[in-house]
């Protein structure tokens, strides 16, 4: 029999609304994540959080930072990332399901990587997601056939590797601190100290020093910044740092990071999760339980970082539990507020954003680092501290709201989501809405295809 399934790009009245809405959360808190790293020196923010700015309002904004939403975007963006292998593959869910399918998947991931290199050397920005993300989705598409349980099991199973590799972690920071203390209580008797305490006491040292501002980063700081000031090394500098990932293997551990988390997608939307298909006492529960760890653990982690000593850290031995437990958490808030009186407004704002988020995101990635921190634009670079990333973020997350919404009230799609699907299909989309389609409301139902 001849398979009569038509795959293509999703139609708007067949979008589920709770979904978009998400995902524009993620894409305008990825863009309050960036901000300190696009506008400053990676070496400083990561070197010492005090140097980009530590007054009273910057301190507040660090803390929030820290437990709100550090990294829970990005796990939030994995987790509907593998919701939507499932709205694609709900029409491939047998072993030999249209194979049509499984080619749309691949080309529209292997166009991602395309994009994401774009990101990383055109668009100058070497924090991008979108490469390591399209290498993880392309291993992804032959799990949808498991069953939820399995797909928990064998995220759940990454996660417990990583409070495994977490509570070494621990340990090493206590013993090294507990070896630390000794020597100590050894020097101040006056006696002899042996090799392995006196190797002690200088590695201290070294790691105090390193973790409040290292005295290389303070040298050369005021000679990169010059530099940056000039296009052509600007240029140069973020272009070479996003190659400098694969080097360090960061996009190496993004992608299995990703894998796994999208796999949590894939089962939380099997059992109806994120689609809102549960009840509203299941949603509370889930919220409230995953921000009370969350964020409990976040707020100890603060307390630890905050002392500016190489202490052992309290939140290692939890892994990455905590960021999933919030990440999870927006999805039931998400769902909660999706069944009130807000709906409409966030279906309206939120869920426009959601609906053209690759065009938002890259156009972050061009206001970042060709407008804001350009030397030929604002030359902000090394001057935004904590607190005026906040409203910075907050103007632009407002401007770009607000074009989502003009431009899908006459629009089917963002321009660069219409690009992607053009270039997935090898057809020009349709782009531009009729007149009877742009007096109706969009009309969300309970399927979506891609």
């Amino acid at each position: 029999m001849t398979d009569t399934v038509k795959i293509g790009p999703v139609e708007r009245a067949d979008r589920i609304e709770v979904i978009d809405v998400m995902r524009g959360v993620a894409i305008l808190g990825i863009l309050h994540l960036n901000m300190p790293l696009a506008l400053n020196p990676a070496f400083e923010v990561f070197s010492d959080i005090r140097i980009i700015g530590w007054g009273p309002l910057d301190q507040w904004a660090w803390m929030g930072q820290h437990i709100f939403t550090e990294g829970t975007m990005r796990g939030l963006l994995q987790l509907l990332l593998g919701v939507g292998l499932m709205l694609l593959a709900s029409k491939a869910m047998s072993a030999k399901g249209p194979v049509g399918v499984a080619d749309v998947w691949y080309r529209r991931n292997l166009w991602l990587l395309v994009f994401g290199a774009f990101n990383g050397m055109v668009l100058l920005w070497p924090g991008d997601i979108l490469f390591p993300y399209a290498l993880a989705a392309i291993f992804i598409f032959p799990f949808r056939l498991l069953r939820a349980r399995w797909l928990f099991a064998i995220g759940l199973a990454f996660l417990a590797w990583t409070v495994i590799a977490g509570v070494q972690k621990y340990e090493e920071a206590a013993d090294f601190v507990a070896g630390v203390e000794e020597a100590r209580v050894v020097e101040q008797a006056g006696e002899e100290l042996s090799q392995t305490q006196s190797a002690a006491l200088a590695e201290w040292d070294r790691r105090l020093v390193e973790q409040n501002g290292n005295p290389f980063f303070a040298k050369e700081s005021p000679r990169l910044r010059k530099a940056q000031a000039e296009p052509l090394s600007y240029i140069e500098k973020f272009s070479q740092e996003w190659f400098g990932l694969f080097k360090v293997g960061q996009i190496q551990e993004w992608v299995i990071y990703s894998f796994f988390i999208m796999l949590i997608g894939m089962a939380l939307y099997k059992v109806g999760f994120v689609q809102g298909a549960l009840s509203t006492r299941l949603y509370l529960a889930v919220m409230v339980s995953g921000y009370a760890f969350g964020w409990g653990i976040r707020y100890w982690e603060a307390q630890a970082l905050l002392t500016f000593e190489p202490l052992p850290n309290p939140a290692d031995p939890f892994g990455d539990i905590p960021r999933l437990a919030i990440a999870i958490a927006h999805i039931a808030l998400v769902n909660v507020l999706m069944r009130t009186r807000a709906a409409r407004a966030l279906g309206a704002s939120l869920g426009a954003v959601g609906k053209i988020a690759f065009t938002i995101y890259l156009t972050q990635s061009f206001i970042l680092t060709y407008i804001v921190a350009a030397p030929w634009g604002l030359s902000l670079y090394g001057d935004v501290g904590w607190f005026q990333v906040v409203w910075m973020s907050a103007l632009i997350m407002a401007l770009q709201t607000v074009l989502a919404m003009w431009w899908l009230s006459r629009f089917r799609f963002g321009p660069l989501e219409w690009l992607w699907r053009s270039l997935t299909h090898w057809q020009r989309q349709p782009m531009r809405l009729s007149q009877d389609e742009r007096v109706q409301p969009a009309g969300y139902g309970p399927q979506a295809a891609e």
